[in-house]
């Protein structure tokens, strides 16, 4: 977990989720911190696994960890800017949200826009 780290205030819980590969630490996070409101994690540069897979998650395995931290909603991120790996640009994204429609939480993802913000209290 390289630079990860959670961020409270009185009303709201926000996991940075940095780099990292797929482990039990998200479900140790979602222990440690029970009531996680948003979830950022990457999902992209995950190709090719037998490189990237210590570092990176792929959008299968960020969806598992989001699972795993019992957190409110999944924020992407580190995907579809600079082409740092194998898969396309494009990719990341839309294997997340065909995965996360198929396990019925396409509710639970909030895909943000380059320079978009997000209000909250």
């Amino acid at each position: 977990m390289w630079g990860s780290y959670v961020i409270r205030s009185g009303q709201t819980s926000i996991y940075f989720g940095g780099d990292s590969g797929y482990g039990r630490h998200y479900h140790e996070i979602g222990e440690l911190f029970p009531e996680i409101d948003y979830f950022l994690i990457e999902i992209g540069a995950f190709e090719p696994r037998f490189i990237m897979e210590k570092n990176h998650n792929s959008p299968s395995e960020a969806l598992r960890a989001f699972k795993d931290s019992s957190a409110k909603i999944l924020i992407p991120m580190h995907y579809g800017t600079f082409d740092l790996s194998d898969e396309p640009p494009n990719s990341p994204l839309k294997l997340l949200l065909s995965e996360a429609e198929t396990s019925g939480m396409s509710d639970k993802i909030e895909v943000l826009t380059i320079n978009e913000s997000l209000d909250i209290k």
